[in-house]
């Protein structure tokens, strides 16, 4: 048997890819993959057999590193979380509820500040300060200009890379940058051809050999309250996890001893941080 990965999915077409070969197949799972497994996913990796040159059998489907869902894509090394300063807009908050999302689905994540040749320093290091402390590292790039895109290829390793972000920050352009696939232009022709209706199919782009980028509009657009119930969103927080409070279900909001809040305002957590999760609370009273 050869092992793979599947790197593209429309329904139940799969195709996959096998490094060994340097090939990509039509990849069919026997029927006890479908008994034992369930969806199968992009990102999958998987053991199986070559039946003819167009196709592959998939046997088993290896374990997951991690899921994400909307779209669902498994085995995620990093995610990277695209934004931008000033067009359109930056909201801390949204980058948050990402951060959040991405803890809990076990992925880890970095910040890329898209159009950077067009953004004052003094922002971006308004957005380091906030962030690499916390763990999340920040790289100014530009997709227009490929400020900073050499370098983000030589940090990204072997797997699969997931783009994140608000309509408008430049998704699409840094993938068309790194790998010269106009995503856009694909997906206005699918929806063409198929009608305005269809989801278009999910699909990794090759950066390198064994290096993937994909993206993500749905898991983007995510909802906080549909995800998590309102007493986990601290546990996602990664920076009040450093800190005890005096009662172990301490919701960080009001509560005799609380830790974090006292981190607060000695300044060792950013206060648009906290900020942003009592607005992520909130909203599950809204």
């Amino acid at each position: 048997m050869t092992e793979g990965i599947i790197i593209g999915k429309e329904g139940q077409k799969l195709e996959a890819y096998i490094p060994n070969e340097g090939k990509t197949y039509r990849a069919i799972p026997r029927k006890k993959v479908f008994r034992k497994y369930g969806n199968i996913y992009v990102g999958d990796r998987f053991r199986g057999t070559v039946v003819d040159r167009y196709h592959v059998a998939i046997e088993e489907i290896l374990e997951r590193k991690n899921v994400i869902h909307k779209p669902n894509i498994a085995n995620i090394e990093k995610a990277l979380i695209v934004i931008t300063i000033d067009e359109p807009p930056l909201s801390l908050l949204h980058l948050d509820k990402l951060t959040v999302a991405y803890e809990y689905s076990g992925v880890d994540a970095m910040i890329l500040i898209n159009k950077a040749d067009i953004t004052d320093e003094e922002d971006i290091e308004r957005i380091r300060k906030i962030y690499e402390p916390i763990g999340y590292p920040v790289l100014p790039v530009s997709a227009k200009t490929g400020l900073n895109l050499d370098r983000l290829v030589e940090m990204l390793g072997e797997g699969i890379y997931v783009l994140s972000g608000a309509s408008g920050v430049g998704k699409s352009s840094i993938i068309k940058a790194l790998t010269g696939v106009d995503i856009r232009t694909q997906e206005v022709s699918e929806k063409t051809r198929r009608g305005r209706q269809t989801t278009v199919g999910i699909r990794l782009y090759p950066v390198k050999e064994g290096t993937f980028l994909a993206d993500t509009p749905g898991f983007s657009r995510l909802h906080i309250t549909k995800l998590l119930r309102k007493e986990e969103v601290r546990l996602y927080f990664r920076e009040f996890n450093n800190y005890r409070c005096a009662f172990s279900n301490c919701m960080h909001v009001k509560e005799d001893g609380c830790a974090v809040r006292e981190a607060v305002e000695r300044g060792e957590i950013p206060e648009t941080r906290y900020q942003n999760y009592l607005k992520i609370l909130q909203e599950y009273e809204d």
